[in-house]
């Protein structure tokens, strides 16, 4: 019985035998993160879902990035950064890749048709609903949603009949897409609503923006439901399952609200010893009654002579104390330097681009840091292709080919045109002649062609051959000669014996 546990039955009162129950020994973690001590017991985690750890947070995170743009300089370059890298001056090219009707060789005409067709609906009187933002617009708007709050809402507008081509575009405020909004017996999370197997299936978007009072009434308020069918909602996934995303301004916003308050109060206390001179000290012992200045104002305020160079002699028993400024602090350039690479780190810009400092930069680290930052603002530009431009053409070429927008072209057509290639920008290399040498040569080894090296630099190789032969044969026309001032191409050994 040694080691038994002995128990009485309270109705009919038997005796029970039963074995002690093993005690679980806690065992030391092996990985140094998960140690609980004095250094992590404040590390306060959680393993819950995206849509779980967004849900109470979205619209104070979305509200908090938004003032941050607005009024930090820094957060409002990183977001300028954003639409120039990834949209850019130009916005994306396309190139159509028709295919002819035995659907084995690329149907040019067709591919031209609907590409001038695709330029035509792009102008401002035809892209939106409201006749007043282009296509480059319009990415733009909605990618400034997107790195501000986290997400772009758009509805596609088939049937809309007001420009002619029976379909458009209409911006629609993320906040309208109501974080707070979920029921899990409905399959609604985040305001989606998702089927069996987790595809969206729409939206339930309140009627008017949330953060507007003027409206009047209960806020929210009534909601509409918009199929995700004629929609495009545009956010980063960072894992399956996800309903909205987070403002890219995320990981750093505490970062850049401590150093705007930091460089604020540096700014307040340098104005406050810029401001003072220096105090008189008076000894009140002293039968010389104080300082009395050059005489009083109005008020009774006693004034001196403050002309650059002046002298003041001072009574006996009255000292004078300057004041030794110490702000901006000696270490505030180096303190904001490590905060800015600590907020770059965070988001997609480099530190020197996001704080305007190009002091100790020189070729080799600018290139690597270039070329690491434009491999992610492809990523991005991929990302974008494939959640906004390529789904929008889709419903733009069906509704303009029902439309007869492209004539000679029906519905039949449909599968064959709808072959749309997007490219984003790119961009000067550091050293062009350096780049353009190192081409030369790759092309002389067969190890690229002109096609890839056009879309490296973001042109289509037809249309540049098209513009190529047309400047030719102006040339000639006039009788000019194009290659004046070009020298022949040295060969490789060449130039290796030159240098």
């Amino acid at each position: 019985m040694t080691g038994k546990t002995a128990t009485v039955d309270a109705k009919t009162g038997a005796m029970i035998l039963s074995e002690p129950k093993p005690e679980r020994l806690a065992k030391a973690s092996a990985f140094e993160g998960a140690k609980l001590n004095r250094f992590t017991s404040d590390w306060i985690t959680s393993n819950a879902s995206m849509d779980c750890l967004l849900e109470p947070s979205l619209i104070r995170l979305r509200s908090r990035s938004s003032d941050l743009v607005r009024n930090d300089g820094y957060a409002y370059n990183a977001e300028e950064q954003v639409l120039s890298n990834v949209i850019g001056p130009e916005g994306f090219k396309i190139k159509v890749n028709a295919k002819t009707a035995a659907g084995r060789a690329m149907d040019k005409k067709a591919s031209e048709a609907v590409r001038q067709a695709w330029k035509e609906f792009c102008q401002s009187e035809n892209y939106t609903v409201t006749g007043d933002v282009t296509e480059h617009g319009f990415d733009c708007l909605l990618l400034r949603s997107v790195f501000r709050k986290g997400g772009g809402l758009a509805r596609m507008a088939k049937g809309f009949r007001d420009n002619g081509w029976r379909f458009a575009m209409q911006g629609i405020a993320i906040d309208r897409l109501d974080p707070e909004y979920s029921f899990p017996n409905k399959n609604i999370s985040m305001s989606v609503e998702y089927d069996g197997f987790g595809r969206e299936i729409g939206y339930h978007i309140l009627d008017q923006n949330p953060g507007d009072r003027y409206y009047g009434g209960p806020l929210p308020g009534k909601r509409s439901f918009l199929g995700s069918g004629d929609a495009i909602h545009a956010y980063v996934k960072e894992e399956f399952g996800q309903s909205q995303g987070k403002p890219w301004l995320t990981p750093v916003i505490a970062r850049l609200r401590q150093l705007h308050g930091y460089e604020e109060a540096e700014l307040i206390a340098a104005r406050a010893h810029a401001s003072k001179l220096g105090f008189f000290e008076t000894d009140f012992n002293s039968p010389a009654g104080g300082y009395q200045g050059e005489g009083q104002d109005s008020l009774g305020n006693i004034t001196m002579d403050g002309s650059p160079g002046s002298f003041e002699n001072l009574p006996p028993g009255v000292k004078a104390t300057l004041i030794d400024p110490t702000h901006p602090n000696a270490n505030y350039p180096d303190f904001r330097k490590g905060m800015l690479r600590g907020i770059a780190s965070g988001i997609i810009t480099n530190y020197n681009i996001l704080g305007n400092d190009l002091e100790g930069v020189n070729y080799s680290s600018i290139r690597s840091g270039t070329l690491s930052e434009r491999d992610r603002w492809m990523i991005i530009q991929r990302w974008w292709i494939d959640t906004v431009k390529k789904p929008i053409f889709s419903q733009w070429l069906q509704f303009a080919l029902m439309a007869g927008k492209i004539p000679g072209y029906g519905m039949a057509d449909f599968e064959r045109l709808n072959h749309a290639e997007f490219t984003g920008r790119r961009w000067a290399w550091v050293d062009p002649d350096k780049d353009s040498k190192a081409e030369e040569r790759r092309l002389k080894n067969r190890l690229t062609s002109h096609q890839e090296i056009c879309r490296q630099h973001g042109k289509d190789h037809d249309e540049v051959l098209q513009q190529v032969a047309e400047d030719e044969k102006k040339a000639e026309q006039m009788q000019l000669d194009l290659f004046l001032d070009i020298q022949e191409p040295q060969t490789v050994e060449a130039e290796v014996t030159n240098e």
